[in-house]
């Protein structure tokens, strides 16, 4: 949207919340248009009225969407709109989070809050009800996953080859005779180069991250105990980000060239038909359709 890049935070999330997230949902077949339109009003400078009035008047008449799977319209949003909205642009600017401050493990906001802001007033309730110290301990600790109030998913560790009572931390060791360097995760060769105490490579490109690693493994790079025992590998070894998950011990990885081709020439091509098609898009669905009677597209 024009002018856009000059917004402050507040109004950027203030855009996605009329589009809808995780905290309020995108009013019923609201137009881009419309928001946008309501955009600009509130940044217009001869503006006098304030955000609940002007959203307010944006929900006049509209429908919240239904329940999920549903094209149908659900309730009216009346007066609540505006205080969804507006706790919507508190939780994803002050949410709540924890951190250890002076040796204590406390709730904070993800940015300060106002002079005189309330918990409650600006996220709609108060972080310290509902999360006693123990839930703190393992939120912090990366144990619970606080949201949904369960366990996070653990994945196994390997032993530490040098001491049988500790373990590795994730992206330690990487098994590149069971894949290839070059089809793991950047952040997961990111780690190993870490815990094997060698440099990134300063361009960081992915052609460059790749040759360091395989050059580290050619001259058998050690781990480096240093490194294993810092505060990273610590927050490691209970946490495992989304690019550590990989498949690793159900897929067999082929790099014999002869053997690629020979299993591709042998594959079975489907046969372009009306049948085909149907099965992709399903009967009468946009796509291509082959008309049987001239056989053209």
């Amino acid at each position: 949207m024009e002018g856009s890049e000059e917004w402050s935070n507040e109004n950027v999330i203030l855009f996605s919340a009329l589009f809808g997230c995780d905290f309020v949902p995108r009013l019923y077949r609201v137009k881009t248009k419309e928001i946008e339109s309501l955009m600009k009003k509130w940044k217009d400078s001869n503006n006098n009225k304030p955000l609940g009035s002007l959203l307010r008047g944006f929900a006049k008449g509209q429908r919240w969407p239904g329940p999920p799977g549903s094209k149908k319209p659900g309730a009216p949003p009346d007066c609540d709109f505006p205080d969804r909205v507006k706790t919507c642009i508190g939780l994803m600017t002050h949410a709540p989070v924890t951190a250890l401050v002076n040796g204590e493990l406390k709730i904070i906001p993800m940015r300060p809050l106002r002079a005189g802001a309330v918990w409650k007033g600006v996220i709609g309730f108060d972080p310290h009800e509902k999360m006693p110290a123990e839930l703190v301990a393992n939120a912090y600790g990366l144990k619970v996953w606080v949201r949904m109030g369960t366990s996070l998913a653990t994945i196994s560790q390997l032993q530490d080859p040098n001491d049988s009572s500790s373990a590795l931390p994730h992206g330690a060791i990487l098994d590149f005779e069971h894949m290839p360097i070059c089809l793991f995760p950047s952040p997961l060769l990111l780690l190993w180069l870490f815990y094997h105490g060698v440099p990134a490579p300063k361009t960081l490109s992915r052609n460059d991250l790749i040759e360091t690693v395989r050059h580290a493994v050619e001259i058998g790079e050690p781990l480096d105990d240093s490194r294993l025992k810092s505060q990273e590998a610590a927050t490691a070894k209970s946490y495992i980000s989304f690019d550590t998950i990989t498949l690793l011990s159900e897929v067999e990885w082929v790099t014999d060239g002869d053997r690629v081709l020979s299993r591709l020439r042998s594959s079975s091509t489907p046969s372009i038909s009306h049948a085909y098609i149907n099965t992709i898009f399903g009967e009468r669905k946009n796509g291509t359709r082959l008309d049987i009677q001239t056989n053209t597209r």
